[in-house]
């Protein structure tokens, strides 16, 4: 967002930008989704601008068939780095007559940008997503195939890359690496320990049934409570907000439900419409927030609602939190203002 605003402030003439990530409205977000795959897929539509920067998250990587000419990304694992050159001269535009790629183009090339130490090297840092030993392989090993004049051959060069990176022989005990790898088997430990724990037990053959450990897990992939059963690791609870523009206490509105009642249950329609709206929130600080107020029947009473927690927004400022829902930037959080 802070990269998308300041290139705003730029304003670039003629350039159309476009800023994707997973905190849009989920409705907003398949609109935005829709628009890039529409100006930059592999199709000679004549859609494509004719100058175009696309700023995203890991969104991105995902399930777009979109084609970009040039890319600049973050420091990743080498997995997720390859993922996401996948969508760098992805098609052959050669014999497009329209969105013909320019010459100057003509060559993939991707640039990636990391925070160096005063010997030149990568400063990872509390990173929350990667554990730094990955990002340190994976920026040697880039490194090195930017040194090589062949550089990458994709997709040839995937396994051998990504094996390379996550090899697990560990660095000499001198090596200035050797640190964060510890700390990555440390962390990679107490994941496997969390997983056995929720092992059933092996069968029986000489048991017609099984009993396994007795143990009831609730269904919640939003929650981190150890009896809820995921399928990803998390630290941080995530909630699934909606958000809602209010009007009075029983009426509130949204783009497609412009007089939503707040007092009773909802059809099935518009529990649907309601879900096209969500996006998750995991802020430490906003979720508890969120979850100890009040909900209306609304939520409460409605089925596919239930999980679900209210954003009420008014003129897309949230109430009595540092939130605002921003038409091109999503939800955006604004530290400076206080909670309350």
């Amino acid at each position: 967002q802070s990269l998308f605003a300041a290139l705003q402030a730029l304003e670039p003439a003629g350039v159309d930008c476009t800023l994707l990530h997973a905190q849009f409205p989920l409705d907003e977000r398949q609109r935005i989704e829709n628009e890039i795959d529409d100006k930059y897929s592999k199709h000679d539509n004549g859609h494509r601008p004719l100058k175009g920067i696309v700023i995203g998250t890991q969104v991105l990587e995902q399930s777009l068939d979109i084609d970009f000419d040039l890319m600049v990304t973050d420091l990743a694992p080498i997995d997720l780095v390859l993922q996401r050159v996948g969508r760098l001269h992805r098609h052959n535009r050669a014999q497009f007559q329209r969105d013909r790629r320019a010459v100057a183009h003509a060559t993939p090339r991707v640039y990636v940008n990391y925070e160096r130490d005063e010997t030149g090297q990568p400063r990872p840092g509390p990173d929350k997503f990667y554990g730094p030993y990955l990002l340190l392989k994976s920026w040697e090993i880039l490194a090195q195939r930017a040194a090589d004049p062949g550089r990458l051959s994709l997709p040839a060069d995937y396994r051998p890359l990504i094996e390379w990176v996550y090899a697990e022989e560990p660095p000499a005990a001198n090596h200035p690496w050797r640190a964060a790898w510890d700390k990555q088997r440390v962390k990679d430990g107490q994941y496997q320990d969390q997983a056995e724990l929720r092992l059933t037990n092996p069968p029986d053959p000489e048991e017609p049934f099984y009993e396994g450990r007795r143990r009831v897990f609730d269904e919640d992939e939003e929650s981190v409570a150890w009896m809820n059963a995921q399928t990803r690791y998390q630290e941080r609870e995530t909630i699934t907000v909606i958000p809602i523009e209010r009007v009075d206490e029983t009426t509130g509105r949204t783009p497609a439900l412009p007089h939503l009642r707040l007092d009773r249950e909802a059809d099935r329609e518009t529990q649907l419409r309601l879900l096209g709206r969500m996006l998750r929130l995991s802020d430490w600080e906003l979720v508890p927030l969120i979850k100890a107020a009040e909900r209306p029947t609304l939520f409460t009473k409605s089925p596919l609602l239930q999980r679900c927690y209210p954003l009420w927004l008014q003129d897309g400022v949230a109430e009595g939190l540092p939130l605002r829902l921003d038409p091109e930037m999503g939800l955006v959080i604004e530290r400076n203002k206080n909670t309350s």
